[in-house]
């Protein structure tokens, strides 16, 4: 007789062959990044082909009494000088301070790109290349909105340079390596991932850093952040840190804006920047209802320079900028930086939002010229830790209700006199009224009316008087809104708010 087991052993046997296939097929899927994107074994193949177009950078500077006698403290910028508290020194005593940072050239007759800030009021300038030769070096421009510099070394050809790549592509997650000189060690290597972008540490008007958690460290400055790929995608430049100390924040000036910058600077020592003139607000909830708006979205104009490239355009306070070039506006401060990214004479195409209508301008770029005239946002509170998070979130909720429908919502005002407009720095003819007092938890109070504040338009008007206020607001009642648009003057620039009527 013959045992049926037998029979059936083969059978098993295949069987239990393809699962084991199937789970490990299964595992490799399962391990397997996404898209196909495989976990490098060592960055060692790339560090080697990079390294050598990564530059140490020396500078020295001479100090005189009102600096030789006084300790040097960082603030948060790293890179600085190694300065040691030498107070001791007789009054007036002279010394030399060598400051240490990083750089990579960008082609192969010695064109080197660093920060401004490593080698800004320098007297000699040092480049240390790989091979540890060494050499002067000139400067060629600083930009000091974007904290970029290119310095040029001279009677030296056929030297290793980098290539540049895609900030944009990057993703946040996706390997990166920080190469350069921190402590003067030089040609360290650290790896981390990316771990945000679009950064803005308040650092200057056109801040969309890259944030990293590779090690970055004083000397670090200036130095490329590579990609997987061995490609600059971004110059590190500022450290976050209680203690000067690398706590893994770093932030680096992203490709994308980068090498336009350097590339300007090469070719003629300068950036010129597209200008629009205005000075901008976010949208926030309250103003969004006010102005008509479904949701918050799109930056407010609070002011527009008398006859810039906007002002001649059309384009008014009140005014909503929802596109530029076909491009949606979410953030505010991406508008200077788009602006500044065009050169003059370029014509941009602006979508605005006004009175409850869509219409198209299309102005013709000024010239940037000193910082004064950058198109600028206007400053906003900030909460301690989380920047405006908070207050973001906060200003979602509905706006408060005034207890009781007081004829100025709370505000005690009178008309301008010539002495508060010669004060107050206002033109002889600047037509508003002037906010003397504001009741506690009233709705001018609620949002964000102080003592202090000039008044210049209600509901999209002028108003010169206390009558001509109580007149907008008896007229927004009539209509069914909920809150009326403000347009105050304070510490120097116009804001605009929202009041619940």
């Amino acid at each position: 007789m013959v045992d049926a087991s037998d029979g059936r052993r083969p059978a098993f046997r295949v069987a239990a062959a393809l699962v084991t296939v199937l789970l490990l097929s299964f595992a490799a899927v399962a391990v397997a990044p996404a898209g196909g994107r495989e976990v490098p074994e060592s960055f060692a193949d790339v560090v080697s082909r990079v390294r050598p177009a990564v530059v140490n950078i020396a500078t020295s500077r001479t100090f005189g009494e009102e600096v030789a006698t006084r300790p040097y403290r960082n603030f948060g910028r790293e890179g600085a000088p190694f300065l040691h508290d030498e107070t001791h020194l007789p009054p007036g005593h002279p010394r030399t301070v060598t400051s240490l940072g990083s750089g990579f050239l960008v082609s192969s007759d010695g064109y080197v790109v660093t920060n401004g800030h490593t080698i800004e009021r320098a007297s000699r300038i040092r480049v240390i290349l790989h091979d540890e030769r060494v050499f002067d070096a000139t400067v060629v421009g600083i930009d000091g909105l974007t904290d970029i510099a290119v310095v040029k070394i001279s009677s030296v050809r056929n030297l290793p340079f980098v290539q540049w790549g895609d900030s944009d592509a990057i993703r946040i997650g996706d390997w990166v390596m920080a190469i350069g000189n921190p402590f003067g060690l030089g040609g360290s290597v650290t790896v981390g991932v990316v771990s945000g972008s679009g950064r803005d540490i308040r650092s200057g008007p056109y801040d969309n850093y890259l944030q990293t958690d590779a090690s970055i460290n004083s000397g670090n400055s200036g130095g490329p952040l590579i990609d997987a790929a061995g490609r600059v995608v971004g110059i590190n430049t500022v450290i976050l840190s209680p203690t000067g100390g690398n706590i893994g924040i770093g932030f680096a000036v992203p490709a994308a804006m980068a090498r336009p910058v350097a590339n300007q600077l090469r070719d003629r020592g300068q950036v010129e920047r597209g200008w629009l003139g205005l000075r901008l607000q976010t949208v926030t909830a309250g103003l969004a209802r006010a102005l008509g708006l479904t949701r918050p979205r799109g930056a407010l104009v609070t002011a527009v320079t008398a006859d810039g490239p906007a002002d001649r355009a059309g384009i008014q306070a009140g005014d909503v900028i929802l596109g530029l070039d076909g491009e949606e506006i979410r953030q505010v401060r991406t508008i200077p930086r788009l602006i500044a990214s065009q050169a003059p004479g370029h014509v941009v195409e602006i979508g605005l939002w006004r009175g409850g209508a869509r219409l198209t301008l299309r102005p013709v770029l000024g010239a940037a010229g000193d910082v004064a005239s950058l198109d600028g946002l206007v400053s906003e509170p900030e909460l301690a830790g989380v920047g405006g998070i908070i207050s973001g979130l906060l200003d979602e909720q509905p706006p408060p209700r005034a207890r009781e429908r007081e004829p100025l919502l709370g505000m005690q005002l009178m008309p301008l006199s010539s002495e508060m407009r010669l004060a107050l720095s206002l033109a002889p003819d600047r037509r508003g009224v002037y906010v003397v007092a504001v009741k506690p938890d009233s709705a001018a109070d609620a949002a964000g009316v102080r003592p202090g504040d000039v008044i210049f338009v209600a509901a999209h008007s002028p108003v010169s008087s206390p009558q001509e206020m109580a007149e907008r607001l008896t007229t927004a009642r009539r209509s069914g809104e909920e809150a009326i648009l403000i347009q105050v003057y304070r510490e120097g620039e116009p804001r605009f708010v929202a009041v619940a009527v």
